[in-house]
Parts: C-alpha cells; structure tokens; sequence
C-alpha cells in the first residue's frame, strides 16, 4: 500500500512563464513539479487519473498539462515519484491561467533492517544486490503478451535549449514477454494511432536528415546494429529489457557485462509502506573506455531485487556536457513491473553550413570597382589588402582602395581592370578573386564551417498498462526499419483518453547533465 498525503487547500502558483506554447491556448490545466523543500523540479513524476488505469509522465523539468477534454469526470490526480511522497490532488483547486506550482515532500530515509516473515533480511554489498537484481529480471517482468499505450516524442535541442522539429503522437506497444527480444521478436510490435509535428514549435530542416547523412551524425553513441527507426532506437537502449542482449557502451549486455564494466556504492534507502528501495550510484571502471567517464543511478528493491529505475550518463574525458543520457522507469502492478517511461538523448555533431562567405559580387565599369556583399556585417578591421586577391587572364589586379558602403556591403576600387561588366563572371578561368582572414563581426571567420552541438531526444511516457492482452495478427504493424512519418497511421476509436503532452514551453529550462 502507499503512503498517500491528500491535499485539498489551494495549492501554490505561479504565473505563466514567458515563451508558453500555443498549443495550451485551449483551456487545460498546466503545472509544474517541484521539491518542497529544494523547490528544484522533480523530474519524470508519475500524474494518475484518478479513479482510472490512464494518467500521464511529467517532463524531465516537471511540468504537464491536462486538457479538459481529456480528463473529463476526472475529480482528481495523484502524482507520485520514487523518494516523494504519494499525494493527490483536487483537480479544482487549479488555475486554468497560470501554471500551478505543486510541491512533494521528500520520503524520509529509513535506517531499519529489512524483516520479512520474521526473518532478517540479510544485507548485501552494492554490487550482490546488482546481480540478484539482474538475475531476478526474467521473474520480476511479466513473461506474458501485454501491451502499453503511451505518449512517444522526438525532438531536438539547439545551443539554445530550444524545441526542433517536436514530432509526437500516441503509440501502443506489444510486448510478448520478457523471454522474447523487444525489437526483432516477430510478435513484439507497435501500432501508430497518432504522429505529427507540432508546429508550434521551432521547425529547422537542416537538422531534419536520413541516420547516415555525414553532416549528421553521431559521436560515440553506438545505435542499433541492424538499423531501425526512432522507436526502435529508442528501444534498443533499455538494458533491462534487453538483459540478456547486447544494448550500448558500456553496459553491453547487462546480465554478462554490465557488473564487470562499472564500480557500485549504496547510496541512500527508501522505504515506503509496500517496499524498501535501496538506491546505488555506480561508474565505468577505468580499465575501458579510457576516452569516457560514466555516472549512473539504480533504484532496486530490497524486498524482490526488482529494478525500478535506471539512469545512464556517458561523457567525455574532462566534459561535463554528456554524450548520452538514459532515463528508464518501472512501476509495480501486482507482482510484475512494467515500463512507466524512457527518455534517451544523445549529442550529434551538426555541421553549420549558414557560415560567412559572400553573397554576392559585382562589377561597375564607369567606377572601375568591385562590388562585394556579404551574408553578414563585417569586421571592418579585417579589411585589408593584402586579404583580397584578384586576377585575370591570370596576372594579378592591383587594389586601389577599399571602401565600406554598409555593414554588409564594400566597394573594392580597381582602376587597372577595364572589362565589360557582363563578361567579367562568365568565364571563371579569366577572372578569379580570393578571400582571405576576413571575419564577420561575431569573429568568424570567412568561409569557415563549425560543428555545433545538437541534442536528440526520444522519449515514450506510459499512460495505460494493458495485462494479458495478445497481438491481433491482422493489424498493419510500425515497420521497424522505416520513419514513423511513413508508417500507416492505425484508426483508434478511445484516442480521446489519451494526451498529447507537449512540452509547456518552447525553450527547455534546464538539460539533463
């Protein structure tokens, strides 16, 4: 049973941050997650209809929104979060004006010895409770067809921290078992109800590019060997369902590789009325991947050795700006434990190809000048002689003078080249000019291309778990391999149960680190 706090009196509030996405014009209750003592967002916290199996996953910072339409006959939500207190809340004390502030209170620590029909239980290191945890897997998940309906995204974060290219939609996952592989096992499937991008945000169709395009890709993040689309790439990288399967560096294959790759330590424990968590915080150890550093969390159970979350971190040697970043988390139904939600993100370098160059060049004969405009203002300082090299008819062109017109626009005086102005470009073999350290005024330089760093991110949030229930062979599945742009969307009567939650803001406040 859980420790559950009602609350009933008006809960805090704060008004609408500015940057609040259009898509909560409509009228839907908005809120926002927080600590109630370190008042920092609680991340990924569970939100349940009451009085339903539905609800829906906060974001990484700890906001959700609740259509009307949606959650009608709905009187009121618990929110729940591994280390908080359960509590709930009446849905009419919120503002549908502002975004509602909710605090949870931390569980307290426990310190005592774990009894179970009057027996001790015996303490084990960090690492024995990993590998009872590991072993336990095959008995902890349910071995039977079941199938969850969820909320899936994919979106990109630029350098400033805004949404890119947010497509979202509803999906249903089939899972056989845990005996089966997730992605390749013929009966472990996905149907689409709903896919589209949501406009609201920020579109860039730069970053909008197949897997293998070489000005996309991505650096020490090892995907999917076979290939796949975003929800099987997403897939391959929960290594608790894939146990006894290779998933990414450097948990590998978690039953043989995952211990012998990282160092563990106990961390704090959690006790709640129906179980003890004891929480472990684990490394890479140094003798592989010398070039990585790794910070990760498990949140296990004394009691059954069930894992109820996972978080997997993989940086850089001397970065604090992680590569890959993995939030997986489990919730218990009657004795199994099923998916609450993955988030998974990874840095790819993208080649900026909007660097500074020319725009475009002209030439005036009664002037006996050059005209050069540029796709930025210019460092004026940099224009100099001797960065500017012209010929023809292979002999070089003396400079007289160079006259700035306008922040992005010189003249470049040339008395000695007399052509006639529409045949000077015609042939470039005869007329050739050069460029040269002249930077723009943010110091770039000209022609000069950069890598800039962009964050990828799927994400699949659970918000009803169907028990025992089979696949119908019949159904036009997800083709693995192919965009879920090109996948035939499935006709769903009750998709009405279900939210859409975007993202509350069109900037992301904070980034996982």
């Amino acid at each position: 049973m859980k420790t559950t706090k009602t609350v009933t009196t008006i809960i805090s509030i704060l008004f609408a941050y500015i940057g609040i996405s259009s898509v909560y014009a409509q009228k839907t209750i908005t809120a926002e997650i927080i600590d109630a003592e370190t008042f920092e967002p609680i991340s990924f916290a569970t939100v349940k209809l009451m009085g339903t199996q539905r609800g829906v996953i906060a974001n990484y910072n700890g906001q959700f929104g609740l259509p009307l339409d949606k959650i009608k006959n709905i009187t009121s939500i618990e929110i729940s979060s591994i280390g908080y207190q359960t509590t709930s809340f009446n849905i009419n004390t919120f503002s549908l004006k502002k975004i509602n502030i909710i605090k949870l209170f931390p569980s307290k620590e426990t310190l005592t010895t774990v009894v179970i029909k009057g027996k001790r239980k015996k303490k084990l290191s960090a690492i024995k409770l990993v590998r009872r945890a590991i072993k336990a897997i095959k008995k902890n998940l349910s071995d039977t067809p079941h199938s969850y309906i969820g909320y899936y995204r994919d979106y990109q974060i630029n350098n400033e921290r805004e949404y890119c290219n947010l497509n979202e939609g509803i999906v249903e996952e089939f899972d056989s078992g845990i005996l089966s592989h997730k992605i390749t096992a013929t009966k472990n499937q996905s149907l689409l109800y709903s896919y589209k991008t949501n406009l609201n945000f920020k579109t860039d169709s730069t970053l909008i590019t197949p897997y293998n395009d070489s000005s996309k890709y991505i650096r020490d993040a090892k995907l999917l060997s076979f290939g796949g689309n975003e929800l099987s790439i997403l897939k391959s990288h929960n290594p608790i369902r894939l146990f006894n399967h290779n998933s990414f560096s450097f948990v590998n294959e978690m039953q043989n590789d995952f211990i012998r790759n990282h160092n563990f330590k106990k961390d704090k424990k959690i006790s709640t009325d129906d179980d003890v968590i004891q929480t472990i915080i684990f490394n890479k150890k140094n003798s592989i991947g010398n070039n990585y550093t790794v910070d990760g969390k498990l949140k296990i159970s004394v009691l059954d050795y069930s894992i109820y979350s996972f978080e997997y971190t993989v940086y850089e040697l001397n970065s604090t700006d992680p590569i890959l970043h993995i939030d997986i988390e489990y919730k218990k139904i009657h004795d199994k434990m099923y998916l609450n939600y993955m988030s998974f993100h990874n840095k790819f370098l993208f080649t900026d190809n909007d660097f500074f160059k020319e725009k475009s060049i002209s030439y005036n004969k009664d002037s006996k000048a050059l005209y050069i405009e540029f796709n930025r203002k210019i460092d004026t300082k940099t224009l100099k002689k001797q960065n500017f090299k012209i010929t023809y008819q292979g002999k070089k062109v003396p400079i007289k003078l160079i006259k700035v017109i306008n922040e992005k626009k010189i003249l470049v005086s040339t008395p000695n080249l007399i052509i006639n102005e529409n045949a000077i470009f015609k042939n470039k073999d005869l007329f050739k000019i050069e460029l040269k350290n002249i930077r723009d005024h943010y110091n770039q330089l000209i022609y000069q291309t950069k890598e800039v760093p962009i964050y990828q991110y799927r994400e699949f949030f659970v918000q009803e778990v169907f028990k025992n229930k089979k696949i119908d062979s019949n159904t036009t599945f997800v083709n693995k391999f192919k965009p879920l742009s090109k996948a035939k969307l499935t006709p769903f009567t009750n998709t009405n149960k279900y939210i859409i939650n975007s993202p509350l803001m069109k900037v992301m406040k904070s980034v996982p680190k």
